[in-house]
C-alpha cells in the first residue's frame, strides 16, 4: 500500500472514529496533526534469529529506526482511536516458504512488543502477524529494494479501539 494511500486511510478513519465517538457521548480525541503516518522499521537481511533481539536485528543506523518506532508509539498513545496490528515482511532472497513466514512473525512480535512496552495500550493492538516475502513495496531484483522489504509496519485494522 502506498504511503499516501496509508496517510489518507489513517486520516479518514481519525477523523470519521472522532465524529462517531463523539455522536455517542464519547470523548473525542485530539488530533496530534491534520494527518500522519505510521513509519515502521527496516531489518537485517535473515535478522531476527529465533531468540534474537530487535536491537540487533535492526537496519543501521538503529538510532533512526528506534526514532521511528518511537514516532508510531507517540502517535499511538496521543489517538487510542485505532485498532492496530504489526505486521512483518521479508524479501524474496533471504528465506523461502515457511521460513518467510517464520521470520517475518518473528519481525512483527519484537516491534509489538516493544510498542507495549513503551506505553501502547495492548487492547489497541492486534496480535502481531507475518506476511512472508508474497507482499513487497519495491523491487526484489536489487538489494536497495530488498531492504525495503525487510520491515514491520504497523496497519490500521479497525476504526474503534475498545
Amino acid at each position: 500500500m502506498s504511503k499516501f494511500l496509508r496517510t489518507a486511510i489513517v486520516a479518514f478513519a481519525f477523523f470519521g472514529s472522532i465524529s462517531g465517538c463523539a455522536s455517542q457521548g464519547k470523548p473525542a480525541a485530539e488530533p496530534p496533526d491534520a494527518s500522519f503516518e505510521f513509519k515502521g522499521v527496516k531489518f537485517k537481511s535473515g535478522e531476527p534469529a529465533p531468540g534474537g533481539s530487535l536491537n540487533e536485528s535492526l537496519q543501521p543506523p538503529n538510532s533512526e529506526q528506534f526514532r521511528a518506532l518511537q514516532y508510531d508509539a507517540d502517535v499511538l498513545k496521543r489517538v487510542p482511536v485505532f485498532r492496530m496490528e504489526v505486521v512483518g515482511f521479508a524479501d524474496n532472497r533471504e528465506c523461502t516458504d515457511q521460513a518467510c513466514y517464520d521470520l517475518s512473525m518473528r519481525r512483527a512480535v519484537l516491534v509489538h512488543d516493544w510498542l507495549v512496552d513503551h506505553g501502547v495500550l495492548p487492547r489497541c493492538l492486534g496480535a502481531p502477524r507475518g506476511l512472508g516475502s508474497e507482499i513487497f513495496i519495491d523491487d526484489n531484483q536489487t538489494e536497495d529494494g530488498r531492504q525495503q522489504n525487510r520491515r514491520a509496519e504497523v496497519v490500521v485494522v479497525d476504526f474503534d479501539c475498545k
